[in-house]
C-alpha cells in the first residue's frame, strides 16, 4: 500500500474556511461546500452510461482504532451529457 501519509489543513482566507467563503474569480457559481482534512480518504469513481458517481470515503488514521468503519463523505452524482449535478 502506498500513499502520502501527512494530512494538511485546508487553506483559510481572512480567517475563514475556503469551503464556505471562496469563489473562483473565473467561475463564481462554483463554490466548495464541504471538506474533510482530519482523516485519510479515497475517491471512488464509477462511470456508467451518462452518469458519473463520485464517492469520497474516509478511513481511520493510524492513531485511530481500525475497528472504526470507513465513512462515506459527500457523495455526488453528475450527468456529464446534461452537465448537471443530480440531487
Amino acid at each position: 500500500m502506498a500513499g502520502y501519509h501527512t494530512l494538511h489543513k485546508m487553506a483559510r482566507s481572512g480567517g475563514q474556511d475556503l469551503a464556505t467563503s471562496y469563489r473562483k474569480p473565473n467561475d463564481p457559481g462554483m463554490v466548495p461546500e464541504n471538506d474533510m482534512d482530519g482523516r485519510f480518504g479515497f475517491l471512488r469513481l464509477q462511470i456508467s452510461g451518462d452518469i458519473i458517481d463520485l464517492h469520497c470515503i474516509s478511513v481511520p488514521r493510524p492513531q485511530e482504532s481500525w475497528s472504526k468503519a470507513p465513512k462515506l463523505f459527500d457523495p455526488m452524482r453528475y450527468s456529464w451529457r446534461k452537465r448537471t449535478i443530480i440531487v
